[in-house]
């Protein structure tokens, strides 16, 4: 469905079908935050405020862009 398509006459089968993708949604988006984090750091452990930097910088951000 396109957002054209969206009015209060279909709006029950569109959150019925967002409900029914949104595990898968939520797990893809988490794979790909996990994904980048390993291409930021590799396997070896990461400080807290390595992570905030990464995070305010927005290089995850990037990283994803350039994924897609």
């Amino acid at each position: 469905m396109t957002v054209e398509q969206v009015s209060h006459r279909n709006f029950a089968a569109l959150r019925s079908a967002f409900r029914a993708g949104q595990a898968a949604c939520y797990r893809n988006a988490v794979d790909g935050v996990e994904q980048a984090l390993r291409y930021c750091y590799g396997d070896r452990a990461v400080s807290p405020q390595q992570l905030a930097a990464t995070f305010r910088r927005g290089d995850l951000l990037e990283i994803l862009k350039r994924q897609a």
